[in-house]
């Protein structure tokens, strides 16, 4: 007997329908697992740390979690203003006889110490997890950098955030979307507590996202300087020596200087640039090294350590804070006031907290030709640079590191249950 075919539209639907039905069931449980794995794996990963965390020497320990403080591999301290910022604060948190550990973004597990202050890395899958599992609900949580879309934070921990600025407004972090920004919502909906560096912060939260102001306390505690070590000299040198005392940079501005080192150089045989920071790209050592064959003695680049650095400013007539994007109140911006300097900085982020453009600086749009209209101002007119240096030092009185330690101090208290 033969057997009957199946009619036409029946294997059409079998075809066209039945079996890629079958397949994107297959791939759905595929994924699902693949979810489910991934999950049970990062959970191993954060209870491995969490038991190597709390082998970690001291009691009553605060978590500070800080993306970097060294390199990635751990082989490089980055020296800047953010590192900085954090052992001085961890010093604060050990006066108040608790131990701070900082936890930062690794390449793989690693630790280190530096200046008394203990570092623990991890993969970052385990680095962003630290504010949202349960399992750290017994330590303080300081998070550093904030806000980022990436942090989930548990409501149940007892955390603190901490910006030191906008750093989405430039460079690859300025293509935000809205998928991002109702992210950055959600996480900012489950903190009690904001401080920040500059005010800038605060008032872009608050015209993003007008209900987090009525439910998050938001207080403003700008940087700071140490007006026993910074403070001014008599400079040696009869040239006009312009300082860059700051990692070189996009964000920082590099390549607004490298703009008018020729015309300004040319022009006036008096002048000399040095670059004081590190060298973020290979792109910029070699603009840097050429420079430096071109005009010799009157281009310097160096690294000092930051117990050093207040000789540097002693030793400069013009500080340049030329930052294009991710900007908080400027540690160097601060010390170059206190050292004498006269300062030209941008108009970018939390400057204008710093500078009163014309009283005790020279504030400027992130341009080229702005930064060199007002170097050569500066340049001609001596008097206005001691007009502008003598203003500066008392601005720069109020951001002295006596009332940054007593208002951090106040705000630990209250974080760490002391009062």
């Amino acid at each position: 007997m033969t057997s009957r075919k199946k009619p036409l539209s029946r294997r059409l639907v079998k075809v066209l329908i039945r079996e890629p039905l079958r397949l994107i069931r297959k791939i759905i449980l595929f994924l699902l697992f693949f979810y489910i794995v991934k999950k049970i794996i990062t959970r191993i990963k954060i209870r491995f740390f969490k038991s190597k965390f709390e082998k970690l020497k001291g009691g009553k320990k605060v978590i500070i979690r800080q993306s970097n403080f060294f390199s990635e591999d751990g082989k490089n301290f980055i020296s800047g203003g953010g590192e900085r910022y954090a052992i001085d604060l961890a010093k604060i948190i050990k006066s108040l006889g608790h131990t701070p550990i900082l936890v930062q973004k690794g390449t793989h597990n690693w630790q280190k110490q530096k200046n008394g202050l203990q570092i623990i890395a991890v993969k970052e899958d385990v680095f962003y997890k630290i504010s949202d599992s349960s399992l750290f609900k017994k330590y303080p949580i300081i998070l550093s950098n904030y806000p980022v879309p990436d942090n989930k934070i548990n409501k149940k921990l007892n955390v603190l955030v901490l910006s030191h600025g906008i750093f989405w407004d430039g460079g690859k972090n300025s293509k935000y979307k809205a998928s991002i920004l109702k992210k950055q919502y959600k996480s900012l909906k489950s903190i009690k507590s904001l401080i920040s560096v500059d005010t800038n912060t605060i008032n872009w939260i608050r015209a993003t996202f007008p209900d987090i102001k009525q439910k998050v306390n938001m207080k403003y505690i700008p940087n700071y300087v140490d007006l026993k070590t910074f403070k001014p000299k008599n400079k040696k040198s009869e040239n006009i020596r312009i300082l860059f005392p700051r990692r070189a940079s996009e964000a920082r501005g590099y390549w607004l200087v490298s703009q008018i080192i020729k015309p300004l150089m040319d022009k006036y045989k008096n002048l000399e640039f040095h670059f004081v920071g590190f060298v973020y790209k290979k792109e910029i050592q070699e603009d840097m090294d050429n420079w430096k064959n071109i005009y010799k003695d009157r281009i310097k680049t160096m690294v000092v350590a930051s117990n050093k650095m207040h000789e540097v400013y002693n030793n400069a007539d013009i500080s340049i804070i030329p930052t294009t994007y991710s900007e908080g109140t400027s540690l160097s911006c601060l010390e170059a006031m206190a050292c004498g300097n006269a300062v030209i900085s941008t108009d970018v982020g939390g400057l204008p907290n710093l500078i009163f453009n014309n009283y005790n600086g020279l504030l400027i749009e992130p341009k080229a030709k702005n930064l060199m209209i007002a170097l050569e101002k500066l340049i001609i007119d001596k008097e206005l640079r001691k007009t502008i240096s003598k203003n500066a030092l008392e601005v720069v009185k109020t951001f002295n590191k006596v009332r940054w330690k007593k208002e951090w101090k106040e705000v630990l208290e209250k974080f760490l249950k002391l009062k």
